[in-house]
């Protein structure tokens, strides 16, 4: 069984850009959650599928990398490809092309299912499994490493979720996070350097009206810049952290 490939086009508009005109990132991950979900309703094993039978899909973790930013008017390519299934994860790559057909970036993701009414993970069904043509238990999956974890941050910022924060599963935005810390960082950083790789880990969903703290270290390394980032609900629990590099 073979692994189906979908592939979709998309523009850049103006209201997805930073003011260098290049896409902002977050933008970018939105377009992959949605080629995503087109694949999904295509094969009809989308939202109606997993509604009906009370499950969710629920993102674990991404690994993003940008090799050129695409800017205001570009046509580009994203291409998904949901590659395997173990237990209840998911594993999903993208590619990113420009109108010449080269990689400008790429990211790897990982997923799992979960039974809403018994709130726990659950296995993947194999309706999906055959649906996205995934390999079942293969010896060889992605290598997301771990995120450096501090015991203390130099700066932080509050926010209370909106609802406009809020996905289809009624908890924030997966992309909500990315901004969430992004904002934490000092702003001379973000005018100077450049977003060019992001690795994230998911640890505990968060819903409408709660309060979250975005917290951010900055390390700088030679001419690169690393940061640290960790997001915490109202109870000071840690919800999502985040490794994100900079370059100029």
């Amino acid at each position: 069984m073979e692994a189906k490939i979908c592939s979709r086009e998309y523009n850049v508009h103006y209201y997805e850009i930073d003011y260098k005109k290049r896409l902002l990132p977050t933008r970018l991950i939105d377009f992959f959650s949605d080629v995503a979900i087109f694949q999904s309703e295509s094969l009809n094993i989308g939202l109606d599928y997993i509604y009906s039978r009370n499950m969710a899909w629920m993102l674990y973790k991404w690994d993003l990398k940008i090799l050129k930013y695409p800017i205001l008017g570009e046509k580009i390519t994203i291409q998904t490809i949901p590659y395997a299934v173990k237990k209840f994860y998911a594993y999903r790559k993208y590619k990113v092309l420009n109108s010449l057909g080269e990689i400008i970036a790429y990211a790897d993701s990982v997923w799992f299912l979960v039974d809403t009414i018994k709130c726990r993970p659950m296995k993947v069904t194999q309706d999906m499994i055959e649906g996205y043509g995934a390999e079942e238990s293969p010896k060889d999956l992605y290598d997301f490493g771990k995120i450096e974890k501090l015991e203390s941050y130099e700066n932080e910022k509050d926010y209370f979720v909106r609802y406009s924060d809020i996905d289809t599963n009624k908890h924030v935005n997966n992309t909500r996070y990315v901004d969430w810390a992004i904002e934490s960082i000092p702003l001379e950083i973000i005018m100077k350097y450049t977003l060019k790789k992001i690795k994230i880990s998911y640890e505990k969903e968060v819903k409408y009206g709660d309060k979250i703290k975005s917290f951010t270290t900055v390390l700088n390394e030679d001419d690169k810049i690393r940061c640290l980032h960790k997001i915490e609900d109202s109870d000071g629990k840690s919800v999502t952290f985040i490794e994100s590099f900079w370059e100029e």
